[in-house]
């Protein structure tokens, strides 16, 4: 550290009191952010703000403290500025909040909020009025200014600063109490006094009736400010502050608008929070296994009761008698595929939440595990494909925008969509082994292979993929043709290639959409996207 200056002129003004335990204040939320420690329940919060307008930046520490068994809590609050102090400046007392409720007070008894007591009838509750003035005058722990104005004299509005400055209003009636019980040397003019805090050390202003109004009309409500704020700026910590620890830390500070937290304390406190993220990692993890096997379990129930029900439906078929039974079985089927189909969509998400909390805490754990790209939504399919071709760059992209359009009419596209983009993401992520592992001969051999050890990016289940078409579907060549899409000519210098291998984006219903893909990975590199669209024709249609 060098003898110069710090960078920011820091300008440092406090305001401190106590408050009623219990009582509707603005630590009616924060009490219950307390520390329980003995002998004291504590509390510190460190703002920083800024005033873009002003060209200021403020920081402040709010400071609580209680013993068990005391009636009050006693509060501090320090702030400090870029720039010298103003009476333009927002008051830290209202920009924290503790003049959000009516029951703040210094310890000289006033309300620290600066618009609460501009007017004060003397003709209504005068003994309360009365007494709390004269609490106030006359208290040497007031922390704040106190400004009286005779209202027989006065012709103006002067407005206070909270915790700073708090000015009141009486009639002469009222004053005349007051003076009754205050000691001479404290009494109230027919114009008014300025009642400076004592720990100010500055003298009080008395101005007689004769020159009230001039005086108050001429003199800005900024020229009464400034030497307030000035004053306060040199003053010392209130003596019940000066040995506790967070206080005199923070009025100590060379920078207040920096914490001063260790390097050893900033990696304890991260590495305590990413073992707790880890643990809660862990348990979400456990769940969602368990979900998982469940699934399996259901989605294999499901799968041999369809089964059952094909082969049933084969025998009721050579029955002309058992038709009404034959189609009540059918529409049993039906049903049983729609839940097939709805168990493999549960499977399909518990594997990618899966997938996802392996991705997101691997690297804590260094097991090398990686990312992929989340599944996404989109408003149509040729949004969808046109997000593909930039966001995986490991696929060649040869399919038509129009078969996947006609998908959007239906009300089951959203999911397709999603669909979609997770097949896309798990031919990306397979590419990637591919092209990472494929020469080494450690990447996996196919896409199902990829699939099946359970590796990161692999969104989809086997259920929905099938690396090649049907014998009765190859040899024939009305059906092989609609099948063959345009590829890259290192692919095939015909520049075209027969795309059997496909994913099902739904399995039964029409359109029931397949997405076709050419894995050419283990000669050219290339893995090609061909089509995306309505089920291609097959030996069931015409």
């Amino acid at each position: 550290m060098t003898d110069e200056r710090p960078l920011r002129l820091l300008h440092e003004i406090f305001t401190s009191g106590q408050q009623v335990e219990g009582s509707r204040g603005p630590y009616e939320v924060a009490a219950k952010r307390l520390i329980e420690t003995e002998p004291e329940h504590r509390l510190e919060v460190e703002v920083v703000w800024a005033e873009p307008k002003l060209r200021v930046e403020v920081a402040a520490l709010l400071v609580m403290r209680h013993s068990p068994g005391e009636e009050r809590v006693r509060w501090l609050l320090a702030a400090a500025a870029t720039r010298p102090w103003r009476p333009q400046f927002e008051p830290p007392a209202e920009r924290v909040g503790l003049t959000a409720f009516a029951d703040v007070f210094d310890r000289g008894g006033l309300n620290i909020d600066a618009r609460r007591l501009n007017h004060l009838d003397g003709r209504a509750q005068r003994e309360q009025i009365a007494a709390l003035l004269t609490q106030g005058i006359t208290a040497p722990e007031r922390s704040a200014s106190l400004l009286v104005l005779n209202q027989a004299a006065v012709v103006c509005d002067v407005r206070g600063w909270s915790g700073l400055l708090q000015v009141v209003s009486i009639d002469e009636g009222l004053r005349q109490v007051i003076n009754a019980r205050i000691p001479l040397a404290h009494q109230l003019p027919t114009g008014y006094r300025l009642f400076t805090a004592p720990c100010d050390g500055q003298p009080d202003t008395i101005v007689a009736s004769r020159t009230t109004a001039i005086k108050l009309q001429d003199v800005p409500r900024e020229t009464m400010l400034a030497p307030l704020l000035l004053w306060r700026r040199a003053a010392e910590l209130p003596a019940m502050w000066r040995d506790d620890p967070i206080v005199t830390e923070w009025w100590r500070r060379e920078d207040p608008f920096v914490t001063e937290t260790t390097h050893a304390q900033l990696e304890a406190s991260e590495a305590e929070r990413l073992r707790r993220e880890l643990a809660a990692t862990r348990r979400s993890l456990d769940i969602e296994q368990r979900a998982h096997a469940e699934l399996q379990r259901r989605c294999a129930a499901d799968a041999e009761k369809l089964r059952e029900l094909r082969a049933r439906v084969v025998e009721l078929s050579h029955g002309a008698d058992l038709a009404t039974e034959n189609t009540q079985l059918h529409e049993m089927m039906a049903r049983y595929a729609a839940a097939l189909e709805d168990t493999e969509d549960e499977l399909d998400d518990a594997l990618r939440k899966i997938t996802d909390m392996l991705a997101d805490v691997s690297p804590r754990v260094s097991t090398g595990i990686v990312g992929h790209e989340p599944v996404r939504e989109f408003a149509t399919f040729p949004d969808l494909l046109d997000a593909a071709r930039t966001t995986f760059p490991h696929l060649v992209f040869t399919a038509a925008d129009a078969p996947a359009a006609t998908l959007d009419e239906d009300e089951k596209a959203g999911a397709w969509r999603r669909k979609a983009w997770a097949a896309l993401s798990t031919l990306n992520a397979y590419a990637v082994a591919r092209h990472t592992g494929g020469s080494t001969k450690t990447g996996p051999a196919t896409l199902r292979e990829f699939i099946r050890s359970g590796q990161p990016g692999a969104l989809i289940g086997l259920h929905a993929l099938k690396l090649s078409e049907s014998e009765a579907v190859i040899a024939n060549d009305r059906l092989r043709s609609a099948r063959v899409f345009r590829v890259p000519e290192e692919v095939d210098p015909s520049g075209y290639g027969f795309f059997g291998a496909h994913i099902a984006l739904e399995k039964f219903k029409p359109p029931a959409p397949r997405l076709h893909f050419l894995d050419d990975t283990g000669h050219s590199g290339v893995l090609c996207v061909g089509y995306l669209g309505p089920h291609l024709p097959n030996t069931k249609t015409n």
